[in-house]
């Protein structure tokens, strides 16, 4: 564990001893039970109405009507058109052999349906 030295503004801090006091535990206690409770949150997943999801899914068929289709020979067209790159050094190359032989089977799948 590592230590941390915070000054505070002694209302703030007698605030806190009080609190700690009012839980029976120590100030130590009371303030990394209180970080950890804090920080915790953004890692909850919390529910969504359904008028929520509603309206997330009617944003989301509108942006899919606003931007189109494309024909699979214009997406490999497209794709074509692009720069081949090296995969990103941060990317498993295993995970990247997996996703290239994925792509080159549905390419293949593909040649072999329009032969």
């Amino acid at each position: 564990m590592r230590r941390f030295t915070l000054r505070l503004p002694e209302t703030l801090y007698q605030r806190l001893e009080l609190l700690a006091n009012g839980e029976g535990v120590s100030l130590n206690q009371y303030l990394l039970y209180s970080l950890t409770q804090h920080a915790s949150r953004a890692y909850r997943v919390y529910p969504v109405s359904k008028e929520e999801i509603k309206r997330q899914r009617a944003k989301y068929d509108e942006l899919i009507k606003k931007l189109g289709s494309v024909s699979d020979d214009e997406f490999d067209a497209i794709l074509a058109e692009g720069e081949l790159t090296e995969p990103d050094s941060t990317i498993d190359p295993e995970l990247a052999a997996h996703i290239e032989a994925k792509i080159t089977a549905a390419r293949a799948g593909k040649q072999a349906k329009t032969s």
